[in-house]
């Protein structure tokens, strides 16, 4: 599947184990790919954009108030 970590596209699983929240990928990223996987969507986006926008100062911020509220 090309939406696992080491394909060109990156699902929303691994979106939010790599810290993104509903919110940030709304706010942070394009509208997404939908795929077709056994039978159902799946949505992706591409992974250099995801990359990119994890080095916003918005993404960083938001990943270290997570990190905090986790501990």
């Amino acid at each position: 599947m090309s939406g696992g970590k080491s394909g060109k596209n990156w699902t929303a699983g691994t979106l939010k184990s790599r810290g993104w929240t509903e919110a940030l990928v709304k706010e942070l990223l394009p509208k997404p790919v939908y795929r077709h996987f056994s039978g159902r969507s799946v949505r992706t986006w591409n992974k250099e954009t995801v990359i990119e926008a994890e080095k916003t100062e918005r993404f960083t911020a938001a990943a270290e108030a997570a990190k905090r509220q986790r501990t």
